[in-house]
């Protein structure tokens, strides 16, 4: 869960990185994204993005936005006064892929099976 600073600072952080995605990029891998969380170390010098696409294209996102790292964090570092900018390091979010899985479950399930009674023993 982590203490009040390290959820402010990376709140601060998905919002500057989320902004800059949406514009401040040219790289095409790096279009339709989504930044789900910013989680920082207890020290604040690292901080582990999550984001989410299409599962498909989870590695070539990753790749982009591991080449672009350089770019982002100077980019960052003039938006976000700290006194060390921390270490980006990028993972797939894939909790939208498990929820969609579940929720394909779900419709699976037809209403006959759920509303037939049991035969007792």
């Amino acid at each position: 869960m982590g203490t009040t600073r390290q959820r402010r600072v990376g709140e601060m952080i998905r919002q500057e990185l989320a902004e800059l995605l949406t514009g401040g990029l040219r790289d095409p891998r790096l279009r339709e994204i989504t930044i789900t969380e910013v989680e920082m170390s207890p020290d604040l010098k690292k901080a582990h993005v999550y984001f989410a696409c299409a599962a498909p294209r989870a590695k070539e996102v990753g790749d982009g936005l591991a080449k672009a790292a350089g770019f982002i964090r100077k980019t960052l570092s003039k938006k976000i006064y700290l006194k060390f900018m921390p270490e980006l390091v990028y993972r797939y979010d894939d909790s939208l892929d498990k929820g969609q899985a579940m929720d394909d479950l779900l419709k699976a399930i037809t209403p006959e099976s759920v509303d037939k009674p049991e035969s007792s023993l």
